[in-house]
């Protein structure tokens, strides 16, 4: 009687629920506060990144650039935050200028600064309303234009250091010369070494932090071009 009273009681109750699906989570509502929130975040990381960047690779282009977009934030995105159209237009032209940075010559972006950016340009698409790939497109160098960039840099390098070999060759020679003669070799000598020092630390052939290796200032650099000596 027991087992046929359970079969009854389990025909009589009502069939367990389906488990719902999970909801997928929502991005946030594109608010004046959340979008002023999201540029105020992304005018931090975009100092970081310029910091970092500058420090990596010296004075650059691209650092200017991403400079640039924070000022144009802190300057017009208040205006620009209460109406969804205006501000996606906003944001198209901070990514307009990240992308010129990343695309600018010069050393690629450090590790952090890369991080700091490919998250500035997910916050701009959540803004402009877009996926993010298409508004990375085109963002970063191609590898075979970097690539491209890297053996010009090891051709620079390499004819820097045959000119200074040449010029200490020019003040052997000179040696052998007339007493007359020897001061014009060696001023001639002089002058390549003198160029080919400018060259190496103006293109920043080093590939260094250029605090690290001494790299003299730009007025400096600018007087040996104009024919002074460097100070110093």
């Amino acid at each position: 009687m027991t087992a046929i009273a359970q079969r009854l009681k389990a025909r009589t109750q009502p069939p367990a629920a389906a488990p719902r699906p999970t909801a997928a989570p929502t991005e946030p509502t594109r608010t004046p506060a959340s979008l002023a929130a999201a540029f105020i975040s992304m005018g931090s990381m975009l100092e970081i990144s310029a910091t970092r960047w500058a420090h990596w690779a010296g004075s650059c282009d691209a650092a200017r650039l991403l400079l640039m977009a924070r000022a144009d934030i802190e300057e017009h995105a208040q205006r620009n935050i209460n109406e969804a159209e205006r501000a996606g237009d906003f944001a198209l032209d901070i990514a307009a200028l990240i992308k010129a940075a990343r695309r600018a010559p010069g050393p690629a972006e450090p590790a952090e600064a890369k991080k700091l950016l490919d998250q500035a340009m997910a916050d701009l698409a959540w803004i402009a309303d877009m996926p993010v790939a298409e508004l990375m497109a085109d963002g970063a160098a191609p590898a075979a234009q970097q690539q491209g960039q890297d053996e010009r840099l090891k051709l620079a390098r390499g004819a820097n250091y045959q000119v200074e070999r040449l010029a200490q060759t020019m003040i052997l020679l000179a040696d052998q010369l007339d007493a007359d003669a020897q001061p014009v070799f060696h001023g001639m000598a002089a002058r390549i070494a003198q160029l080919s020092e400018l060259v190496y630390f103006a293109g920043q052939l080093h590939g260094e932090d250029p605090a690290v290796v001494g790299t003299p200032p730009l007025s400096d650099l600018q007087s040996v071009f104009e024919g002074g000596l460097r100070c110093g």
